[in-house]
């Protein structure tokens, strides 16, 4: 059974890949324009784009310096949108817009970007930006809250679905996991969503609605989620997310903090809700981190 769910939701990636692959395309150079230029190895910087020969592109830093930089020096130059400056400070945009802790945006990753993310070092997920509509992923997990190995695995696949001068963006998912219970017996779910997401990727509320499934059988009503991500400033944004789940009676909600950082976010959310009429909360923060693993 898990084996025929697993296929069939490669299969859908796959044709989703196929369908929207027309739309990856990227900014073109042209001079005056303000770039970000990464350098093979570590070294980053932003200026204008003043340029280029044969063997070299010409960059006017920040300070006014010009350099000339060889051609086989530089890995990337990506055009700066205008909309990236705030006040005339230059903002990265957050390395994880497409998902803020565990809820899903209308965002997508970068085509050829490959994303990982870890919370609390018991869930991981890598994620593959496909093209500028679609993305695909994997998650585990090592260790559950009681520290015995227990894993659960699954893929997962977003497709962003925006008509043009849409006020908001759409987009739809879906995710197939294999749970395994205390005695070892194998539970095989799928959750198929729709997301609203209102904003930039720095500022931004989301409202999404999912179905689940268990072993083929599908719930008697949706699951609701609310999230939002508000960065105050160049190296900080406050995030909060919440889930309504009516057929547990349960609605669970986080709020935190994420330290924005060139090739690493950090946040530290406090998890708390209620169970039925009971109220619950965790002292204990969930952390989570966003790296970009690769760019090709």
């Amino acid at each position: 059974m898990k084996r025929i769910l697993l296929l069939r939701l490669l299969s859908f990636s796959a044709v989703l890949c196929l369908t929207h692959a027309c739309y990856a395309q990227q900014e073109k150079l042209a001079p005056g324009r303000m770039v970000d230029v990464k350098l093979r190895g570590s070294e980053a910087f932003v200026g204008q784009y003043r340029g280029q020969d044969e063997g070299y592109y010409t960059i006017e830093e920040e300070n006014g310096a010009t350099l000339q930089l060889a051609k086989g020096m530089v890995k990337s130059i990506e055009v700066i949108p205008p909309g990236r400056f705030f006040d005339g400070e230059y903002w990265r945009e957050p390395i994880a817009s497409f998902q803020n802790l565990l809820t899903p945006t209308a965002f997508s990753l970068k085509p050829g970007e490959v994303l990982y993310k870890n919370i609390s070092l018991a869930y991981n997920q890598v994620s593959v930006g496909i093209t500028e509509r679609t993305s695909a992923g994997v998650l585990f997990t090592g260790w559950n809250a009681l520290g015995a190995l227990n894993p659960v695995y699954g893929i997962t696949a977003k497709v962003l679905l925006t008509p043009p001068g849409a006020p908001a963006r759409i987009a739809a998912g879906a995710l197939a996991i294999s749970i395994p219970d205390d005695n070892k017996v194998v539970v095989d779910a799928a959750v198929v969503y729709g997301i609203v997401t209102f904003g930039t990727p720095d500022r931004n509320f989301s409202f999404g609605l999912g179905q689940g499934s268990i072993d083929r059988k599908w719930t008697s009503q949706p699951a609701y989620t609310l999230s939002a991500h508000y960065r105050t400033g160049k190296r900080v944004a406050l995030i909060a997310e919440g889930w309504a789940i009516p057929t547990v009676d349960a609605t669970v909600g986080t709020l935190g903090l994420k330290a924005l950082g060139r090739k690493v976010d950090w946040s530290v959310s406090f998890p708390a809700g209620f169970a039925g009429r009971q109220f619950f909360a965790f002292p204990i923060p969930i952390i989570s981190l966003n790296t970009v693993l690769h760019r090709f």
